[in-house]
């Protein structure tokens, strides 16, 4: 007995009902990452910025201030 085969192309709806779970998943747990590392950069970025200005005042004291310049 031969089984007919459907001509018809596409997907099936449990397919991408199945399809849409997985990106929703994927999504729910990226999220939460990609925030934490935007702050945890946003983070650096001023902890660097405010070492370079500590550094830029310290040379322009150190400057001002030699020792021995009178």
């Amino acid at each position: 007995m031969r089984t007919r085969r459907s001509t018809r192309a596409g997907y099936t709806l449990v397919e991408i009902i199945v399809v849409m779970t997985l990106i929703v998943i994927i999504a729910a747990i990226s999220v939460p990452v990609v925030r934490t590392m935007m702050t945890d950069t946003r983070i650096t970025a001023g902890a660097d910025a405010l070492r370079r200005r500590l550094q830029l005042g310290d040379h322009r004291h150190l400057r001002t201030h030699r020792r021995g310049s009178r």
